[in-house]
């Protein structure tokens, strides 16, 4: 009873075993045939995946392509921008680029205030034809005695003059006009004692110069100036040389005495002269100067 329970046993044993394998077949065989299935799925993803990948550099290049295209008409029409703008009614496939703001005009020449190198200040128009200067020279004179009283009886000379004296006070304007032509007006206001020539006593202030002067002519191997007014008549050397470079406050006497015979002091005439660094000649109606500078 015992053995035969023992074989009985173990044919049931080995039956499930055999059942155990028959239920594991499907199993393995379906494992086999799902793993190549497999492959061919990832195979014909990452193909389409490839695909993509193409198709998506296709299109990346064409954006680029139509970014660069953009870019050659944006430089195109800013180049022609100065030239001619695109009107706001013409579709314009381009950038559109503004108009570039317009320069400011120059500013208008202007009149400007000018200094001479002596130091005369005056405005002047923009072309240099027009100006007008303030002119002015003041000289004084100064005389005092020490320890002499004219009025006591016991001195020999009782008349004598001391005090200040303005022997030049002048004031005026000079410039030109019409680039050619000059002008000088020139009022003395000195309290001078001495007076106006030729007249002795005459009113220590007037018109010192009232002078016009045409100077087209002033030019070239042979200048020439015409003068007519109020003027200041260079007969001599001394006469010919300004106030400001004599060496004393008043000119010799006998230079005012020849002056006064032949031509006076600031007498009204006309006439015409002519000089340069080496000569001077002038003449009036009724006078002749001529100095030579060696």
């Amino acid at each position: 009873m015992s053995t035969g329970g023992f074989i009985q046993g173990n044919h049931r044993g080995r039956a499930g075993s055999i059942a155990l394998a028959i239920a594991l077949l499907p199993i393995a065989a379906a494992a086999q045939t799902t793993a190549p299935d497999r492959i061919d799925a990832i195979e014909h993803h990452i193909q389409q995946l490839e695909g993509e990948l193409q198709r998506l550099k296709r299109e990346l290049g064409a954006t680029r392509q139509q970014l660069r295209q953009s870019r050659r008409e944006a430089e195109q029409a800013r180049a022609q921008a100065p030239r001619a703008v695109p009107r706001p009614t013409e579709p314009s496939a381009s950038l559109i680029v503004a108009a570039p703001p317009l320069p400011e005009p120059p500013p208008k020449p202007a009149p400007h205030v000018v200094q001479t190198e002596g130091n005369r200040f005056g405005l002047e128009s923009p072309d240099g034809r027009n100006s007008i200067f303030l002119t002015g020279r003041l000289h004084f004179d100064v005389g005092d005695y020490l320890d002499y009283r004219p009025a006591s009886k016991f001195a020999a000379v009782q008349n004598l003059n001391s005090g200040v004296n303005a022997r030049r006070a002048r004031l005026g304007v000079t410039g030109k006009f019409a680039g050619d032509w000059a002008y000088s007006l020139i009022y003395d206001l000195g309290g001078s004692s001495d007076g106006f020539p030729p007249t002795s006593g005459a009113p220590s202030s007037g018109i010192q110069i009232a002078e016009l002067t045409y100077n087209g002519l002033n030019k070239g191997a042979l200048p020439l100036a015409f003068d007519i007014g109020y003027m200041d008549t260079q007969f001599t050397l001394e006469q010919a040389t300004s106030t400001n470079d004599i060496m004393f406050v008043e000119r010799p006497s006998i230079q005012v005495v020849a002056s006064n015979i032949f031509a006076d002091d600031f007498r009204s005439g006309m006439g015409v002269r002519s000089n340069n660094d080496r000569y001077w000649g002038g003449g009036l109606p009724d006078r002749t100067a001529i100095r030579c500078d060696p």
